[in-house]
């Protein structure tokens, strides 16, 4: 559980640290600035693309997608979670070895396993180990599956237009329709300029 926690954390830091700006600007004469910074335009970049380079390299779809600061969460996360699942393996197969030798009748080659020789104690020992194991291999899948969407959005977004273009209006009015009576009405305009 405080594995799960820890990568929760870190998975969510950098969403928190890289928020975006403030964006109020000043006024000079009564008019707003031009904004400082222009997004670049990348008429060639395929969220197919990105998918497929993260599906066959883990965090290729992020260096396509050049968002460079991502590469230490999925290596990271994928070499914690592949530590984990060899971890869990290596004492599954010790308490497996040791279940299988207290099985048989020949009590010369009983393998303890930390000192127990309750046959069904260490089964049930063996049995919480193999669950952490698949479970580790669960999260290492979804971790994987991830790592695919994360790079397959940020291509779609990399020509999205989060400029000051953008604006919305609001109208209040009131309108005659098939009777005789005014019924308020409420107008809402998007203009999305490129």
């Amino acid at each position: 559980m405080r594995l799960i926690l820890i990568l929760t954390y870190f998975l969510l830091l950098p969403l928190i640290s890289c928020s975006q700006s403030d964006s109020l600007r000043l006024l000079e004469n009564g008019k707003s600035l031009p904004s400082q910074t222009k997004k670049k335009a990348y008429p060639n970049h395929s969220p197919k693309t990105a998918a497929i380079l993260s599906a066959i390299a883990p965090g290729a779809g992020q260096i396509y997608n050049r968002k460079y600061w991502k590469l230490p969460i999925v290596w990271g996360g994928l070499a914690g979670l592949g530590y984990l699942w060899v971890n869990e393996n290596n004492r599954y197969q010790d308490a497996k070895t040791s279940y299988l030798s207290l099985l048989d009748t020949d009590v010369s080659n009983d393998i303890p396993l930390n000192g127990i020789t309750n046959v069904s104690v260490v089964q049930s020992t063996k049995n919480v180990y193999r669950n952490q194991r698949d479970m580790y291999l669960l999260f290492g899948v979804l971790f994987y599956g991830l790592n695919i969407i994360d790079a397959t959005v940020d291509a779609h977004f990399m020509n999205f237009d989060v400029s000051d273009d953008l604006s919305m209006q609001l109208n209040l009015d009131m309108r005659n329709y098939t009777t005789t009576q005014q019924v308020p009405s409420l107008t809402c305009t998007f203009n999305f300029k490129r």
